[in-house]
C-alpha cells in the first residue's frame, strides 16, 4: 500500500493531479484489458512477480556486463593479490615481480574475457626467448592461477584459456656440487661481504635447506639441546625436523637468540628474504668457479649448497630413501640424480647375494661314491 501511494505521489509531482482512487481504477482497467487481450498480468500478484523477474533480468544483465568488462590488470591488482597476500602465500612476492616483467606488458590491458590461448602462446614464446624454461613455467602457472580464482569466484564466465596452452617441462637438475674445499672456501668469502649470508649459506650446506627454508626459520624451530631444525611450510608442503651436525649447533649457539616468534636470519626490513642476494652471484663469480661454463645446471649457486649436501650423503653411502627424507624431496625420483655418486653401496649391496650363495654352498654335504 505504501509503494502504491508513493507511486500516486510520484505522478502528482509529474502531472495532474489523481486521486489514490483514480490510480486504482486504472490499475484495474489495465488488469481487465490485459485479460481480453490474453497478453500480460491479469492480477496484481502477477504483476509483482513479472516486475521482480524484470528487475532480476537487469541485475543479471548488469552483473554480466561487469564480468565482461574486467580487465586482467584490475583482476590480479585488485582481487587475486590481495587474497594472495592474505592468505599469506610466500610466493605472493614473486607472483608480483613476475607479473610486473613479464606478464603486465602483453596481458594487463586486455578484458579478461578476450585473453585466448593464442595470447598466452605467445607471452611464452616472448619469455622463453630471454629466461629459462623455469621462468616460463612460473609466469604461466601465475596466470593459470588468477583464471581459476577468478572463475571459482564467479568473476568471470569462462574456461580457463591455460588449459590449451602446454607448459614447459624443464629439467633443472643440476650434477655439480661443491668440494668440501670449495665450500669452505665459499664460506669464508662471503663473511666479509656479510656474516649473514655466510651463516646461511653454512647452515645449507650442512642442512640441505632450501634458501626460503633457511630464510624462514624461526628461532622457535632451532633447538640446540637436539641438535634439530624444524622445517615449517616448506615447498613440498610436509613440514619436517631436520637433525644438523655439531657445527650448526655451534653457529647457532653463537648467535644472539631472539624471542621464538623472531627470525633467525632477518632481512634489512625486518621480515623474511625473499630473494637470493646477488651478493651470492658476484662472490661465487670472484671465486672462478663458474669460468667457461654456460649451462645455467651446472653453473654453481646459493642452491648447490643444498645439492652439495645431498651429494656428500651419498658419497658416504647414506641410503637414497633417507637423503630424500632429510631433503624433503617429495618423491624417490627426485633423489636417483645422486645414485651414481654411490656406487660402491650398490656393489655393498649385490655383494650380500655372493654372501648367501658361498653360505649354501657351504652347508652342502658331499658324498663319496
Amino acid at each position: 500500500m505504501a509503494g502504491e501511494i508513493a507511486r500516486v505521489g510520484a505522478d502528482k509531482a509529474k502531472g495532474p493531479r489523481h486521486s489514490f482512487l483514480d490510480h486504482c481504477r486504472g490499475e484495474l482497467a489495465r488488469l481487465k484489458q490485459n485479460a481480453v487481450r490474453g497478453a500480460g498480468p491479469v492480477t496484481l500478484k502477477e504483476d509483482r512477480e513479472i516486475g521482480r523477474a524484470k528487475a532480476q533480468q537487469e541485475a543479471d544483465a548488469r552483473a554480466a556486463e561487469e564480468k565482461a568488462a574486467i580487465g586482467f590488470e584490475a583482476l590480479f591488482e585488485d582481487h587475486y593479490m590481495p587474497h594472495v597476500i592474505a592468505e599469506g602465500k610466500k610466493s605472493a612476492a614473486q607472483e608480483k615481480s613476475l607479473y610486473n616483467t613479464w606478464i603486465r606488458a602483453e596481458l594487463g590491458k586486455k578484458r579478461v574475457k578476450d585473453i585466448s590461448p593464442l595470447d598466452i602462446e605467445r607471452l611464452k614464446h616472448r619469455i622463453r626467448k630471454k629466461r629459462s624454461e623455469r621462468t616460463t613455467q612460473y609466469c604461466l602457472a601465475v596466470i593459470r592461477q588468477v583464471f581459476n580464482f577468478a572463475i571459482q569466484r564467479d568473476l568471470v564466465s569462462m574456461e580457463n584459456p591455460t588449459k590449451k596452452v602446454k607448459f614447459p617441462s624443464p629439467d633443472n637438475a643440476r650434477v655439480r656440487f661443491f668440494s668440501r674445499e670449495q665450500a669452505q672456501d665459499f664460506i669464508d668469502s662471503l663473511r666479509p661481504k656479510s656474516v649473514k649470508l655466510a651463516e646461511m649459506a653454512e647452515v645449507s650446506l650442512y642442512s640441505g635447506l632450501r634458501w626460503g627454508e633457511v630464510a624462514g626459520l624461526l628461532w622457535a624451530d632451532v633447538d640446540t639441546t637436539q641438535g634439530t631444525l624444524f622445517v615449517r611450510d616448506p615447498k613440498n608442503k610436509r613440514s619436517r625436523t631436520v637433525p644438523v651436525p655439531r657445527r650448526l649447533v655451534s653457529l647457532f649457539l653463537s648467535k644472539e637468540k631472539g624471542t621464538p616468534a623472531e627470525m633467525v636470519f632477518p632481512s634489512k626490513k625486518k621480515g623474511q628474504s625473499t630473494w637470493v642476494s646477488k651478493t651470492i652471484k658476484r662472490t661465487l663469480d670472484e671465486m672462478g668457479v663458474n669460468e667457461g661454463i654456460t649451462d645455467p645446471r651446472q653453473k654453481l649457486s646459493f642452491h648447490s649448497c643444498r645439492h652439495s649436501f645431498c651429494s656428500w650423503l651419498a658419497m658416504e653411502g647414506v641410503p637414497l630413501h633417507v637423503i630424500g627424507e632429510l631433503a624433503g624431496h617429495r618423491t624417490l625420483k627426485m633423489v636417483q640424480r645422486y645414485s651414481h655418486l654411490s656406487p660402491q653401496t650398490m656393489r655393498a649391496a649385490v655383494s650380500l647375494l655372493d654372501n648367501k650363495d658361498q653360505a649354501s654352498q657351504s652347508k652342502v654335504i658331499q658324498l663319496n661314491p
